[in-house]
């Protein structure tokens, strides 16, 4: 399920598949056309598919099921086959609105709309703490917080180098 503002967060490992399917249509509800893109996390945040498209499948067959498997491998026998490297992140999204008429669009639709995007974290641990950003800890109640200046008390005066014929 596609969590809001997020998405859905997957953890594959390399030589695992992922199977993407556009079902094929019921008769009793409308037939929702998608292009699924590979993209940066920027483009991934920002719902744009502008700059570099990636299209990994488009449903646009009602009339059939389309399957489009993702095999997460290091190298591809393929020179157009995907590579995935292990403790990186990559992203699908559409920004198809889900309408034939909408199929093209490049910023915006379901990504935005329904959040409609897969985060996939090749080899990493879902159950990984993710460390905590440094902070600084309190001093404790025994410190001394008091400021503390070094400073020269105005009853000792420093010597002033003696002026020429006067005496000192």
């Amino acid at each position: 399920r596609f969590m809001s503002g997020k998405g859905l967060v997957i953890y594959p490992e390399i030589g695992d598949k992922l199977d993407i399917i556009c079902p094929k249509a019921e008769p009793s509800r409308p037939y929702e056309y998608y292009k699924l893109y590979l993209v940066r996390k920027d483009q991934a945040d920002a719902c744009s598919t502008v700059m570099d498209p990636n299209v990994l499948v488009t449903c646009n067959r009602p009339e059939q099921e389309i399957r489009f498997t993702i095999k997460f491998q290091e190298f591809s026998p393929n020179y157009m086959g995907l590579e995935f490297k292990r403790q990186q992140d990559y992203f699908i999204t559409s920004t198809s609105n889900g309408t034939l008429d909408g199929l093209e669009n490049r910023e915006g639709g379901v990504c935005q709309t329904r959040s409609m995007k897969i985060v996939m974290k090749v080899g990493q641990d879902p159950n990984a703490v993710i460390p905590e950003q440094l902070t600084t800890s309190r001093p404790s109640k025994e410190s001394d917080n008091t400021v503390k200046i070094v400073t020269q008390s105005p009853r000792s005066k420093v010597p002033a180098v003696e002026e020429p014929g006067k005496p000192g």
